[in-house]
């Protein structure tokens, strides 16, 4: 008699069918070269390296350098090396040295900004829990400074304080 070689690797029948399969989330990737018209959702995330013409939401969405998004972006984390022409809402928010963005960026947890990006746009700090932006808006229009002694080196870092 012949083993049933699907029960023992775990096949569609026997003991490791019976057990649950963890989902596992790839992320949806929009390549280079690729444009989209239209909006995105995406309970995962979401990674731009081509164009986006309309609004993404996700869970987290990632502008790569060659991405381009011409809309609004809705996430829990957002990292942004590339161009936004719109209003970004996250948790949390990255810009990297690349990151070129044209709109407001509206955070509940923390900002972080890395030599280089370039923001041209009002900065709103939500606290968290509380429909109120925080008092200290800000407007931004210019990179993040640099120090002299370290190109590349400076980074500006907006979070909550407790009171």
């Amino acid at each position: 008699m012949r083993p049933k070689i699907e029960a023992a690797t775990g096949g569609e029948h026997g003991p490791a069918a019976d057990k649950p399969r963890a989902k596992q989330h790839m992320p949806s990737i929009i390549a280079e070269g690729i444009e989209i018209v239209g909006d995105l959702m995406a309970e995962t995330e979401i990674q731009v390296d081509g164009t986006v013409r309309g609004n993404l939401k996700a869970n987290h969405v990632i502008i790569g350098h060659t991405g381009m998004v011409d809309g609004s972006i809705e996430a829990e984390n957002a990292t942004i090396d590339g161009t936004i022409s719109g209003d970004t809402v996250a948790k949390y928010a990255a810009l990297e040295a690349n990151a070129r963005i044209k709109g407001g960026i509206t955070v509940s947890g923390d900002l972080t900004m890395v030599s280089g990006a370039r923001l041209d746009g009002k900065v709103t700090m939500k606290h968290p829990g509380s429909s109120g932006a925080h008092a200290a808006d800000e407007k931004l229009s210019a990179a993040t400074p640099n120090d002299g002694n370290k190109p590349g080196s400076s980074q500006a870092n907006i979070g909550h304080r407790a009171a």
